[in-house]
């Protein structure tokens, strides 16, 4: 069964090259958003498996968005794209539900591993985040 997507960047460019990507490989991509609220919208409304989302962007930015959404729907998986990505943001991500991090530099082969992961329930931070724990520490 194909999986739906919800794709989320400020830049018509990446979401037209991830939407070629997702569609060559078989996945459905029912909506796109050019900025954070519009992604909560779109996810509400289509209620899509997978939402891939860039860090930063205008309205609500990543994580405020993914929050929403994870909070009204905690079954979507939620796949963050970035430039760039502090411990900070990477540690609040993974603490509201992000499952993914994945380095915004048109590399099609890690966005698929990152799906593939996030989808069989694993988490994945690519390997440009290297300098980022990829667990939370245990608390005291």
């Amino acid at each position: 069964m194909a999986k739906h997507v919800l794709l989320a960047d400020d830049y018509p460019q990446i979401r037209e090259w991830l939407k070629l990507v997702l569609e060559s490989k078989g996945f459905v991509v029912d909506a796109e958003a050019a900025n954070g609220r519009d992604a909560v919208f779109m996810t509400r409304r289509y209620r899509p498996d997978l939402v891939i989302m860039d860090l930063q962007m205008p309205e609500l930015n990543g994580l405020e968005a993914a929050q929403l959404i994870l909070g009204s729907f905690p079954d979507t998986h939620v796949i963050m794209l970035t430039t760039s990505a502090s411990q900070a943001a990477v540690r609040e991500g993974l603490r509201i539900g992000i499952r993914g991090f994945v380095a915004k530099n048109g590399r099609s082969q890690a966005v698929l591993q990152a799906i593939a992961s996030v989808l069989d329930g694993k988490t994945y931070i690519g390997p440009e985040f290297d300098h980022i724990p990829r667990k939370q520490p245990a608390d005291p």
